[in-house]
């Protein structure tokens, strides 16, 4: 007897963990819309004080990658699979905290890892803030101002608005990496 069978195609899934208020992507829906037309199945997670740990852990242990705003709401990347990969959207001004706080780790857990550092124009500090924009360590001087400044100015101060041509780039070379 013979069995033949097709092959089934794998739609990869992406979780986007959406953030509001601080580090939010801005334009959102048109980054999902991009994910979805590069041949993702999306689903956007938002991760709140009453969400069950469990909800959280479903999705993330059963998808193929993550995308996100550097921030708390990543730690949750421990719940993903070997193999799987984290997209980390890293603001300015938080290229150390970025690496020590998710990549680093991702990688020694044996989870793949896209760093995708905004541009300038990307970032909500370009209007606020030209210095800070232009040269992060012109304002951070972490050694002088300390984490305090660090956190008002970059954490809570900061949105980004994805520039979608890149976006695409990345999520077509992820897609390809995940096939």
């Amino acid at each position: 007897m013979n069995v033949y069978s097709k092959k089934k195609h794998h739609t990869p899934k992406l979780v986007i963990i959406s953030r509001k208020g601080t580090r939010e992507i801005e334009n959102e829906r048109n980054v999902v819309q991009v994910s979805k037309k590069v041949g993702f199945d999306v689903e956007v997670l938002r991760p709140n004080e009453t969400m069950p740990l469990k909800h959280i852990f479903d999705k993330l242990s059963k998808c193929d990658a993550v995308m996100g705003v550097h921030g708390a709401a990543l730690t949750h990347f421990l719940f993903m699979r070997s193999g799987s990969l984290l997209i980390q959207i890293e603001p300015l001004g938080v290229a150390d905290e970025a690496w020590q706080c998710f990549g680093e780790p991702a990688l020694k857990m044996g989870i793949r890892y896209v760093n995708y550092k905004v541009d300038l124009k990307e970032s909500s500090l370009y209007k606020k803030y030209p210095i800070a924009a232009t040269d992060p360590n012109a304002t951070n001087k972490k050694k002088k101002k300390g984490w305090k400044h660090t956190k008002e100015v970059y954490l809570e101060g900061q949105n980004v608005t994805l520039d979608l041509n890149r976006v695409k780039k990345v999520l077509t070379q992820a897609i390809g990496v995940l096939s």
